[in-house]
């Protein structure tokens, strides 16, 4: 028998301690000493650390699973360069306000506590879809490019998320492969969110993003 984690959580480790996403309740967790030794035990020894799912599921973070697999970490590399299209998208006022409006939208969604729906709805946008328009082209850098005038008329601090969430979800309308990127950092705690395609962030410096473990992408 295998293991899953339970619909809307997601977990990486960092700083030596896991922590854990909670897209439904919209909130990060750890686990307590002796929970978190049954995941590790989980996590580093799948096919022989049965007893330790037990507490797991009974904590409500595990789901038996038909397949015996493994819990696996985001794989993912926080990007390291950033895009460089230097005669290419320069955005016009529609779409710097397009962006804006797209921003704020996603932002009032967040406060009502609706991070898993808003996710999803992005997740199913991308379905179905080949992603083969390249970055390089001129409507997804006049996207990006849109993203950060923005900026210049609403608060940066704490928007890195619905700002995020909406330029991704713009990519993917326009068929271009970006991922949404959720990191966290343990010591002090923080999350960050960016936008990336391959190793190339979006939204966001080489050397911020650097300084968080992917949880969760998209």
């Amino acid at each position: 028998m295998g293991y899953i984690l339970r619909p809307g959580l997601h977990f990486c480790e960092a700083a030596s301690t896991f922590i854990f996403l909670d897209l439904k309740t919209d909130r990060y967790f750890r686990l307590p000493p002796r929970l978190e030794d049954h995941f590790r035990n989980l996590v580093d020894n799948p096919l022989s650390a049965g007893s330790a799912a037990a507490p797991l599921i009974e904590a409500g973070m595990l789901r038996p699973a038909i397949f015996r697999q493994s819990l696996s970490r985001p794989r993912l590399v926080a990007g390291t360069t950033g895009l460089d299209v230097p005669n290419a998208g320069r955005p016009g006022c529609f779409e710097v306000a397009r962006a804006l409006a797209s921003d704020i939208g996603v932002s009032q969604q967040l406060r009502l506590g609706r991070l898993a729906a808003v996710i999803a709805s992005y997740e199913n946008a991308k379905v179905g879809r080949t992603m083969a328009t390249s970055l390089e082209e001129d409507g997804p850098v006049r996207v990006v490019r849109a993203y950060e005038s923005a900026k210049l008329f609403r608060a940066s601090a704490n928007r890195c998320l619905s700002r995020s969430l909406a330029m991704a979800r713009r990519l993917a309308d326009l068929r271009c492969d970006a991922l949404l990127v959720i990191g966290v950092r343990a010591q002090p705690f923080a999350a960050h969110a960016w936008v990336q395609s391959g190793d190339i962030v979006l939204n966001e410096t080489p050397d911020e993003v650097s300084r968080y473990t992917p949880i969760f992408c998209a």
